[in-house]
């Protein structure tokens, strides 16, 4: 729904989609310290509540599909018409995709391993207490959901391919730093590595529907965005 409702402005219009899934995420850790540590787990029921909502509003945007999709087709059809390019082989959609896939695949990895032991690591080498730790996490998540939004804009206004070169390569020497730096550059650092790993996601996931324009629901399936997990 996001691909059909952009226009010509796929990289900020996945941004925007990827802002909502990474907050959300990055509020887990918040949430976890404020409301689930002193309140226990029956304080998770409340959620429902904002589940209930996001149900209805899904629903409200389901019945929208068809109108959105019949437009984004037919804007597709003009532009084809337009085009004189040529239709990338199926061995340059293979080759591409299996690159993109394994670019998702490596930050993913990268950043739920991260994430598993970021807490843990600030506990057992600074001391933190676990609220303390856990906002810590929230300032790294939150740092994704940032990273997003500049890197759909950015991506945007120059080559995308700089734009996923610059997320695989900026966060290199910030993560060999890493180990020797105090608390507050910690912090620093950890945030600016997953904003620059993060600016590549909406670039990424562009380049494989342009490949697919057609199986835009299987490059959402092969290409996901970050997803992230709460630790408690």
């Amino acid at each position: 729904m996001a691909r059909y409702a952009a226009g010509d402005r796929k990289g900020l219009a996945q941004g925007i989609f990827q802002v909502g899934g990474q907050a959300g995420g990055a509020l887990g850790p918040v949430l976890a310290a404020l409301i689930i540590v002193p309140w226990g787990q029956p304080s998770l029921a409340w959620f429902a509540v904002l589940a209930l909502l996001a149900m209805a509003l899904l629903t409200w945007i389901g019945s929208l599909q068809h109108r959105i999709r019949s437009e984004f087709t037919d804007r597709s059809a003009r532009r084809r018409a337009d085009s004189s390019s040529p239709e990338h082989s199926a061995a340059t959609i293979a080759l591409g995709l299996s690159v993109l896939t394994l670019f998702m695949f490596t930050k993913n990895t990268h950043g739920e391993s991260f994430r598993s032991f970021y807490t843990f690591y600030l506990i057992e080498k600074f001391g933190l207490s676990i609220p303390a730790s856990q906002m810590m996490l929230f300032l790294f998540l939150i740092a994704a959901a940032v990273g997003v939004l500049i890197g759909g804009i950015v991506g945007d206004a120059i080559w995308r391919r700089q734009m996923i070169w610059i997320s695989v390569l900026g966060p290199l020497p910030l993560t060999l730093i890493l180990p020797y730096a105090d608390l507050f550059w910690t912090g620093v650092l950890t945030v600016a590595i997953n904003l620059i790993m993060a600016s590549a996601f909406a670039s990424i996931l562009i380049y494989a529907m342009d490949l697919l324009p057609n199986r835009i629901g299987l490059i959402g399936g092969l290409c996901p965005p970050s997803a992230p997990m709460a630790q408690i």
